[in-house]
């Protein structure tokens, strides 16, 4: 945060540029917060006087955010960050809690269309008609066979995006 406190300190004439490292502060100060938080927390959990809450995140939020701490140093070191985000779910058909074909069941049920409706591929070494078949009826749009293959994976992906 300091070079960027003293890039901003040497640009007050420039607005724009003003702006950007005010951003990357605040960045930078909320992720040092949020670390300083987990520390407290994980004391507080050791010691068994925290309640934990569950809260939504969204990760392309979160890799925006640490590519703007980072940015200085991308651009110092002449390397590119880019960031894609693709709305696709490789399901596991075999999970211990809950299998995949429930879980997409449930996915396919939710109330909010845009995750409802994401990509969903099967993942399993099952790899009969029947079983393609079971993962389509779950509500799966396509399945894939273990042990993955990068060519079939592009392939799917090339299919549907």
């Amino acid at each position: 945060m300091e070079i960027f406190t003293s890039l901003a300190a040497t640009h007050l004439e420039d607005p724009e540029r003003l702006k950007g490292y005010l951003s990357k502060i605040m960045v930078s100060s909320n992720h040092l917060l949020s670390l300083l938080n987990d520390v407290l927390d994980m004391s507080r959990i050791e010691s068994g006087k925290v309640k934990i809450e569950e809260n939504e995140c969204s990760i392309p939020v979160v890799m925006h955010d640490l590519r703007n701490i980072f940015q200085s140093d991308i651009k110092a070191k002449r390397l590119d960050f880019f960031i894609d985000t693709v709305d696709v779910v490789l399901m596991d058909v075999q999970m211990p809690e809950m299998d995949g074909y429930e879980a997409t069941r449930r996915i396919r049920r939710l109330e909010n269309q845009e995750i409802a409706s994401k990509l969903i591929i099967a993942m399993t070494a099952n790899a009969f008609e029947e079983d393609v078949q079971e993962a389509l009826k779950a509500g799966m749009n396509d399945h894939m066979a273990k042990l993955i293959r990068i060519e079939t994976l592009y392939a799917l992906m090339k299919k549907y995006l």
